[in-house]
């Protein structure tokens, strides 16, 4: 069978959208030799990002760059002439309903909390986002909260979504204390840390874990740091001025974008991951920190508790005291802070990108079988 994929993501810096992308080609590659995949990249670096060598993929560059044409009319004109059984939008579906077609419904934020958005990334996500929904044939939601988040949003009919969860790769995992350590004196980073991975964005609650991480350092007086890593967004302006008013300037570390082979090392140092988000529609670098074995401090709200899986501090993230808290138990409880690992280590083992890869696949059969909803 014929298999395509929009990859609107990859060669685009995105974050956490590019690597569910890159990582999902590759799973598919290892669990499928058979079926023919064509992968529409809509940048022309996103096959050597994947690099992939093998038979049965096939990679098309959209052309022009500009994504609205490459995806009103590249995209229907390529997949036309190809004829895949199934068409799969991994973020965001093009405008024009396309025969066969599924989505990734990655978040619901763009709806639910639309003022962490500038105005017109907002509306272009919204509309976008419902054009997709309403005409795809199959929905993969990447966690079971986004699922009821659809059909309560949209009146989707339970049947058209399946739950497909994100997976950690293998990089991710436990490393020798003489690793860590020399990762770190190379980065000039000689105190315990806690560490807040993603992107600069209101909805990541950066500016409060600045906040209560100010507060933690105020109540104990440890000698602990917070380090960052990420890309700048929007808001890394009022970061920057909030930890010159708060004093923070030697207490902050600003690591800057972690190269991904470098991450599993920044977790595995690290005393907590702190991802205490307004919103998350499943919250990648939870599962990531687990895997090496580094205890999570972690949202209540959203998709946040699902995906720990009571392997994690669950804080409220509007209350500055309530993070400032955790942060002081992990800082001064050993015993939590184990527990926590040995928990998050277990945890991490239900996400694969292969079962990601496995689920996916049954998706495209099912849209190709003609089994429409």
């Amino acid at each position: 069978m014929k298999f395509a994929l929009f990859l609107g993501n990859i060669g685009h810096d995105s974050g956490g959208p590019e690597i569910y992308e890159t990582e999902l080609v590759r799973a598919l590659a290892k669990i499928d030799q058979d079926n023919e995949y064509h992968l529409f990249c809509l940048f022309p670096n996103a096959p050597k990002i994947i690099g992939l060598s093998q038979d049965n993929f096939m990679f098309h560059v959209l052309r022009p760059r500009s994504r609205a044409i490459s995806m009103t009319v590249s995209l229907p004109y390529m997949s036309s002439r190809i004829g895949p059984q199934s068409l799969h939008s991994t973020f965001i579906a093009p405008p024009l309903a396309l025969e066969r077609h599924l989505m990734t419904l990655v978040c619901m934020s763009m709806f639910e909390c639309p003022e962490h958005y500038p105005r017109l990334i907002r509306w272009r996500l919204q509309a976008l986002t419902s054009l997709g929904v309403r005409s795809s044939h199959r929905i993969l939601c990447v966690s079971e909260m986004v699922k009821q988040r659809a059909i309560e949003h949209f009146k989707v009919p339970e049947e058209r979504l399946a739950v497909v969860p994100l997976g950690a790769h293998t990089r991710f995992r436990e490393r020798s204390k003489q690793e860590i350590n020399g990762y770190l004196h190379s980065q000039g980073i000689t105190e315990p840390y806690f560490l807040f991975c993603g992107r600069w964005e209101k909805r990541k609650n950066l500016l409060g874990i600045i906040e209560a991480f100010h507060a933690f350092k105020q109540e104990t007086k440890l000698p602990h740091k917070l380090v960052l890593t990420g890309k700048r967004t929007w808001i890394a302006n009022q970061a920057e001025a909030l930890i010159d008013r708060l004093g923070l300037q030697g207490e902050v570390i600003d690591h800057g974008k972690t190269p991904i082979e470098e991450l599993p090392f920044l977790y595995a140092g690290a005393e907590a991951l702190v991802y205490a988000s307004f919103y998350e529609s499943f919250g990648m670098p939870i599962v990531e920190a687990m895997a090496c074995g580094t205890p999570v401090i972690t949202s209540d709200i959203t998709a946040m508790p699902e995906v720990a899986g009571g392997a994690a501090l669950l804080v409220e993230p509007g209350r500055i005291e309530s993070i400032a808290a955790a942060m002081h138990t992990i800082a001064t409880d050993p015993c939590c802070a184990s527990k926590l690992k040995s928990a998050g280590l277990q945890r991490a083992k239900s996400f694969t990108w292969e079962a990601t890869a496995r689920a996916t696949r049954a998706a495209y059969h099912h849209v190709a079988s003609g089994a429409m909803n």
